[in-house]
């Protein structure tokens, strides 16, 4: 079984052997992964994967020998301007079909969700292909830019897109969405429960056979005597920070022990680093390269997550699967509902508060420092629940998906 698998790539991005992708743009520290399998890897029961990639001001990309990536290039990527970076990401379109159609057939085509809509082209390839599509949606569009703002909510453009996406979905032989939130939204779109399979992302900042020791990146940053609170990931727009700044600022005087580090960058990160004014109790930090990923997220005792409350469903974030593999407490603030609330809670791995309730997570985190036992339960927690998060059990299930087409 041969697999093409369509995303774009903006800025510098690498493709690793072991299907990983790194963004160098600063964004994210814990990147959502790519394909389950290396860019032209061979897999088992003889299935090769071809990976395809948009690319907007793209860096060359380390790949096994077998490795097959092809690069398409869109106008130049930019966010000065809502209707500049529509203009780019509609480039990609025309050329992304176009090579894809230069292509030998493939047995599956896989579409992501980066950039919005590249799902419209897969009816499209199918005609001409008569390939398998398979959606993975990390994110529902255009609900996630309704509830951001971009579009106006039930406006002309909002609803036209829904439209063409809805359309071109039900003529996908199957979605995978990376959340049960996700899949109700789907559900709600008008999908049925065969339609829709929720595989989760997978942490990328794997432990090996020992986890990495993380005292020497805590004393190179001085952190020995901290209680470091850890936000890693991207300052994006569908996380709330108000909370968090909140409690650095109750926490500065209240107990200066505690030390809040954020890791990342991101459209709020001037906005972040402004209200956070002359605090002394927390520091940025860029973003981390994937080897050092895993110490770095166990270099902090506890970390923080956040997302609108508006947004579940509509994106997931892949952050946590990271912080229980580096075996460590989560805070979340974000909606009760969310896959991630729902696996911090089902497994004992966490607590789930109100996105802007600064006061709630300063008081936890003053218990938490005073007491560090009381973390030490949800830290075993997520110890025995980390296998579960690797790469395997995903791979497993993208076999599935990508070797029977759902009944519906």
């Amino acid at each position: 079984m041969t697999v093409v698998a369509a995303g774009a790539a903006r800025r510098s991005v690498s493709t690793s052997g072991d299907g990983t992708e790194s963004k160098s743009n600063g964004g994210a520290s814990s990147p959502r992964p790519s394909p389950p399998l290396g860019a032209g890897e061979r897999g088992p029961k003889g299935r090769e994967w071809e990976r395809f990639k948009g690319s907007i001001e793209d860096s060359d990309s380390p790949l096994r020998s077998n490795g097959n990536v092809h690069r398409v290039r869109s106008l130049p990527f930019t966010r000065s301007s809502l209707w500049k970076r529509a203009l780019s990401y509609a480039s990609l379109y025309p050329a992304i079909f176009w090579r894809v159609m230069r292509l030998p057939r493939h047995d599956v085509v896989v579409t992501l969700t980066d950039p919005p809509l590249q799902l419209t082209l897969g009816p499209f390839i199918k005609l001409f292909k008569r390939s398998r599509l398979v959606h993975w949606a990390q994110d529902l569009y255009p609900e996630v830019a309704e509830e951001l703002k971009v579009f106006r909510r039930k406006g002309a453009v909002a609803s036209t897109l829904r439209r063409a996406s809805t359309w071109s979905l039900k003529r996908y032989d199957g979605i995978v969405a990376v959340g049960s939130c996700m899949k109700t939204r789907f559900k709600q779109r008008g999908f049925g429960d065969l339609q829709v399979t929720v595989i989760p992302n997978w942490s990328l900042a794997q432990n090996g056979d020992s986890p990495p020791d993380a005292s020497g990146f805590r004393k190179a940053h001085g952190w020995e005597d901290r209680f470091v609170v850890m936000y890693s990931g991207n300052l994006g727009l569908a996380h709330p920070f108000e909370g968090i700044i909140d409690a650095i600022h109750r926490l500065r005087a209240r107990q200066p022990r505690i030390f809040f580090v954020l890791v990342g960058q991101g459209p709020q990160l001037a906005a972040v680093r402004e209200k956070l004014g002359d605090a002394d109790n927390v520091q940025l930090l860029p973003h981390q390269p994937i080897a050092l990923l895993a110490t770095c997220l166990r270099a902090a005792d506890v970390h923080l997550a956040s997302m609108f409350e508006q947004t579940c469903g509509l994106v997931v974030p892949s952050k946590v699967y990271g912080i229980i593999t580096a075996e460590r407490p989560c805070v979340f603030l974000g909606p009760a509902e969310s896959e991630a609330a729902r696996l911090l809670k089902e497994n004992g791995c966490g607590v789930v508060l109100a996105s802007s309730d600064g006061e709630a997570l300063a008081d936890l985190l003053v218990g938490w420092s005073e007491t560090p036992s009381l973390m030490e339960k949800m830290r075993e927690n997520a110890r025995k629940l980390a296998p579960e998060l690797g790469l395997r059990p995903a791979l497993a299930a993208f076999q599935q998906v990508l070797a029977h087409k759902p009944e519906v």
